[in-house]
């Protein structure tokens, strides 16, 4: 890997240049797909399941991991003419098995989920 690609994948997870930045807030505002999916129709949403991830101590790879899951999930549901309060078990379920189609599903995807619903739960 070259020295432009490498410090545009850190930039991409969220690395401080010069230096490594653990998982906060403030490290996720300079990831790109969270600034894009917290510009989306669901912003809000995306903050409160970032703000949850960063409580879990979740990792830099696997928050991105999750927030790319749940950004394929919100534009799943938009192609399903569906809206986010219709989000429950079954449904993550049917995109799962959907997803499962197109690639394969990871060990903490099911539980990444899981973490939205309970986000979505708290939220309502």
């Amino acid at each position: 890997m070259n020295e432009g690609s490498r410090r545009s994948r850190a930039r991409r997870m969220g690395s401080v240049p010069g230096g490594q930045c653990g998982t906060s807030l403030k490290c996720l505002g300079r990831s790109r797909l969270f600034r894009r999916l917290k510009r989306g129709a669901h912003g809000q949403l995306v903050e409160l399941y970032a703000a949850r991830l960063v409580k879990d101590g979740l990792a830099r790879q696997g928050t991105w991991r999750c927030l790319s899951l749940v950004g394929d999930l919100l534009s799943w549901i938009a192609r399903r003419r569906s809206t986010v309060a219709d989000l429950d078990e079954r449904m993550v379920e049917r995109y799962l098995r959907g997803r499962a189609r197109k690639q394969s599903i990871q060990p903490g995807d099911r539980a990444a989920l899981k973490r939205l619903l309970s986000v979505c739960a708290t939220r309502a």
